[in-house]
């Protein structure tokens, strides 16, 4: 038989917010496409978020249809870590999370944090999968 419809989400359109990390390169914005793609099509409570790290030369270059592709928070590259004096882009990860959530302010009561390679196939709902206040 038919695959039953998934229960309708007790969470409001605000309750929920997803973000993904991506850098400013034609790479991630395949990447990008596809997660923006797959929050608008599984309908996907909440707003999306794309972190982009992205340096200054990087921003000069980078094509304004890419940057308008969905929701996009910038933040400095630290993918050439002058700190450490490491290539790495792991780096973005952690600060990507701490510039948005200091300078963002969300205010969603739950923030899924996906990776760019991954694609959502069905809505998620926070509170029906266990989810809670950290501590």
């Amino acid at each position: 038989g038919a695959a039953a419809a998934p229960p309708a989400s007790a969470l409001g359109a605000m309750a929920l917010h997803t973000v993904f990390c991506a850098e400013c390169t034609t790479y991630f914005d395949w990447k990008s496409a596809g997660v923006f793609w797959s929050h608008r099509a599984v309908g996907m409570p909440g707003p999306i978020t794309r972190l982009l790290a992205c340096s200054p030369a990087q921003q000069l270059e980078y094509p304004a249809r890419s940057m308008a592709m969905g929701r996009t928070f910038v933040h400095p590259n630290f993918a050439d870590n002058p700190r450490t004096n490491e290539t790495s882009g792991s780096y973005n990860k952690p600060a990507s999370v701490m510039f948005w959530i200091r300078e963002a302010r969300p205010v969603e009561e739950y923030v899924l944090f996906i990776d760019a390679d991954m694609l959502l196939r069905a809505p998620l709902d926070p509170p029906s999968l266990g989810g809670q206040r950290g501590g």
